[in-house]
C-alpha cells in the first residue's frame, strides 16, 4: 500500500494556516447549520372535537366564541385543524338546526383562506347527513339545499348523494333531476352518476338512466365519470332480473350494451353474464349467446367452464354444433 507524502515546505505552510489568529476567528464566527425549530406538540384529534362539542352544548346566545376561536382557529393551527375537522364536529352534533347554527358561526368567524369555502362545504354535507335520519327530512334537506345555494356553498360528491338517495327514497323524481341539473360539473363524479343512475332504474325511468349511461361512455379520462363495474351491475341488475313483467330494452339492445361496456374497459360480471346467456338460450338465440361469450374472450373476460358447457349443450341439442 503506497503512502502519500506532504513535503517539509508545504507540511510547515499548513501547519502555520491551521494555527493563524485569522483562519480560527474565521472557524470560530461562521455561522452553523440551521436547526429545524422544535416541533410544537399538537393537541389530539379527538380532544378538539370532544372540547367543542362540550362548549356547543349551551344555547347559541351563551357560546364562548373567544375560547371557540382559540380552539378552531388558533394561530398556529395543528394538523388536525382541515375541513374534515368541522365534519366531524358537526356531525356529532343532536340536530341539522344546531348544526346550522355552528354554520353560521364558522362563516362569520373563520378566517379568510383558500381552504374557508371547502370547510363550509364539508360542514353542509354533515348538516344533509343528520337531516336525511331526522323526521320530515325532505323539507329539512330542501330547505338546507336551497340555503346552501344562497350562500353559494358547494356542494360536496357526498353532500350531492345523500339529497339524491332522499329525493329517491321520496320518489320525488323530478326534484332529483331538477337537483343533478344543478350540480356542478366537478361533483358529477362516477360515484355520483351510479347513485343517480340507481334511482332512475328503481323508479322506471330507464330512458333518463341511458342518457346518463351514454354520457359516461362520451367523457373523456380526465372528466373522473367513467363506467367502472359498479355502473354495469346496477345497470343489467335491472335488465335481467327474472321477476321484470316488462322488458325495456330486447336481448340484441342488452347485448349490444354488455359489448359496449366492454369495449370501455368494464367486462360484465360472470353472474349477469351467465344470465343473460340463458336467457338467450331459451330463447333459441344459441348463435347470438355463443357469438358474445367469443367476443367477451376476446375483450378479456375470464368466464367458469360451466357458461362455455352450458352454450355447447344447448347448441348440440338443437344439431348446430
Amino acid at each position: 500500500m503506497s503512502i502519500i507524502t506532504v513535503p517539509t515546505s508545504k507540511h510547515s505552510n499548513l501547519l502555520r494556516l491551521l494555527t493563524s489568529h485569522a483562519f480560527l476567528r474565521r472557524l470560530s464566527t461562521e455561522r452553523p447549520e440551521p436547526q429545524p425549530p422544535p416541533q410544537q406538540k399538537t393537541r389530539n384529534h379527538n380532544s378538539i372535537i370532544t372540547e367543542a362539542l362540550q362548549l356547543l352544548q349551551t344555547p347559541e346566545n351563551e357560546w364562548d366564541t373567544t375560547q371557540l376561536n382559540q380552539l378552531l382557529f388558533p394561530d398556529s393551527p395543528p394538523p388536525s385543524s382541515s375541513p374534515r375537522l368541522f365534519y366531524q364536529i358537526t356531525r356529532r352534533l343532536p340536530s341539522s338546526s344546531q348544526a346550522l347554527k355552528f354554520l353560521n358561526y364558522l362563516r362569520n368567524n373563520s378566517p379568510s383562506s383558500p381552504d374557508t369555502q371547502t370547510l363550509l362545504s364539508y360542514t353542509f354535507q354533515a348538516i344533509f347527513e343528520l337531516s336525511f335520519c331526522e323526521p320530515d327530512s325532505n323539507a329539512n334537506l330542501s330547505r338546507h339545499y336551497k340555503t346552501s345555494k344562497e350562500l353559494n356553498i358547494p356542494l360536496t360528491v357526498n353532500a350531492a348523494s345523500v339529497l339524491l338517495r332522499a329525493y329517491g327514497r321520496s320518489e320525488l323524481v323530478d326534484e332529483s333531476l331538477i337537483l343533478f341539473n344543478e350540480l356542478d360539473p366537478s361533483v358529477k363524479n362516477t360515484y355520483l352518476r351510479n347513485v343517480w343512475l340507481s334511482v332512475l332504474l328503481r323508479h322506471g325511468r330507464a330512458e333518463d338512466a341511458l342518457k346518463v349511461i351514454d354520457e359516461m361512455f362520451e367523457s373523456n379520462e380526465e372528466s373522473n365519470c367513467r363506467p367502472n363495474d359498479a355502473t354495469g351491475d346496477i345497470l343489467f341488475s335491472f335488465l335481467l332480473k327474472r321477476e321484470r313483467d316488462e322488458e325495456f330494452l330486447s336481448e340484441d339492445e342488452i347485448v349490444n350494451l354488455v359489448l359496449k361496456f366492454g369495449e370501455h374497459g368494464v367486462l360484465i360480471s360472470s353472474f349477469w353474464m351467465g344470465r343473460l346467456i340463458t336467457r338467450l338460450c331459451w330463447n333459441r338465440k344459441t348463435n347470438r349467446a355463443w357469438d358474445l361469450f367469443n367476443e367477451m374472450i376476446k375483450l378479456g373476460a375470464v368466464f367458469g367452464i360451466c357458461y362455455l358447457q352450458f352454450i355447447i349443450d344447448r347448441i348440440s341439442k338443437r344439431g348446430q354444433f
